[in-house]
Formats: C-alpha cells, sequence, structure tokens
C-alpha cells in the first residue's frame, strides 16, 4: 500500500455524497423515453403482413388470421430478447414497445400473451322502405300467413275480417312448404 491514508479521503467524500442507486421498489424507476419494455400489439391497424413475424430474431412473434382483415398476435415473452425489431419493422406501426418491465413470473405460461382483433360485426341490410307493410291490416295478413290458420281477404276488399282456415276450404300450409305460392 503506498498511501494508507487515501482512503479516509474517499470514505469521506462517499458519505457527503448523494447515493447514485434508486430505492426500486419503494419508488418507481424513471425510465429513458425510447425504452423497450413489453411489445404491445394494437389489432385495429395490422394489414397481416407479417413482416414483424419474419424479423424477430427470436421468432417471438406469430400473427393469424381471425376473420376477414382482422389478425392476432402471440408474443412468447420468455423468448423475446425486447430488441425492438417488430416495432421499427412493422409498417403501419401497431407493435410499440411499452414501459412495462415488471414481469417476473412462476409460471411460464403467463409470458404467451396473445391480443386478438375483434372481427367486424356482420352486415345484415335492412328491409327496402317499400317492402315494410305501413298498414295495419297488412301486419295482419302478414302474420296470418305466416302461422297458416287463418285466411284474411285481400286488402281494400269489402268485409276483411280474419276467418278460419277451415271455413275458407283451405288447408293451413305446413311450415316450409312451398305449395301456398
Amino acid at each position: 500500500m503506498r498511501r494508507p491514508g487515501a482512503i479516509w479521503r474517499e470514505l469521506v467524500t462517499n458519505l457527503v455524497r448523494k447515493p447514485v442507486t434508486v430505492t426500486y421498489p419503494k419508488e418507481p424507476m424513471l425510465l429513458p423515453k425510447n425504452f423497450r419494455g413489453r411489445p404491445v400489439y394494437d389489432p385495429k391497424g395490422c394489414i397481416g403482413c407479417r413482416i414483424c413475424e419474419r424479423d424477430c430474431p427470436s421468432r417471438a412473434i406469430a400473427i393469424t388470421k381471425v376473420a376477414e382483415k382482422t389478425w392476432a398476435c402471440t408474443f412468447a415473452l420468455d423468448r423475446c430478447v425486447y430488441c425492438g425489431q417488430c416495432t421499427d419493422s412493422c409498417p403501419k406501426k401497431t407493435i410499440l414497445m411499452s414501459h412495462i418491465y415488471e414481469m417476473a413470473t412462476f409460471n411460464r405460461q403467463t409470458l404467451i400473451e396473445t391480443t386478438a382483433g375483434v372481427p367486424p360485426p356482420p352486415v345484415i341490410p335492412a328491409p327496402a322502405l317499400d317492402s315494410l307493410p305501413l298498414d295495419p291490416q297488412q301486419l295482419l295478413n302478414i302474420a296470418a300467413e305466416s302461422r297458416g290458420d287463418a285466411c284474411v281477404a285481400p286488402t281494400g276488399a269489402e268485409g276483411s275480417e280474419v276467418k278460419p282456415a277451415a271455413e275458407v276450404n283451405q288447408e293451413p300450409a305446413a311450415f316450409g312448404d312451398p305449395g301456398g305460392l
């Protein structure tokens, strides 16, 4: 030891200096702007090109088709190296690196995360306004025809009343029977 008293100088400067470490669990860490945490998938903008899947060096991403123009993304976070290559290669920027870094677990299966896009609801064409019965008598005629238990005189005829099928000498049509058409 060349200078045995040098340690006292170092000890005094470290007693006065603010600590460099952070009391992590008690206070959150300040993360840089470009921190690469857990990847997050936004299914709304995904076009299903699978460039992120091809560019991932650890093969931690799987893109699957759910419905027409709807995709699901599965991240194997136990294989991910958090390099951010998927974020850089995505043309629509639907994969982003979050600031989530606390992912410790005892079960490896919880690190496989699937985010699925919701398929759009089926489009049911609305009936045309002309085809809707506006007259109450037309509604009664349609209801009677669908039941097959009564026959109604055409709209506008005198004495239009509901008569049982037996009085009209007509048998009720079976369900799905095209004979009455």
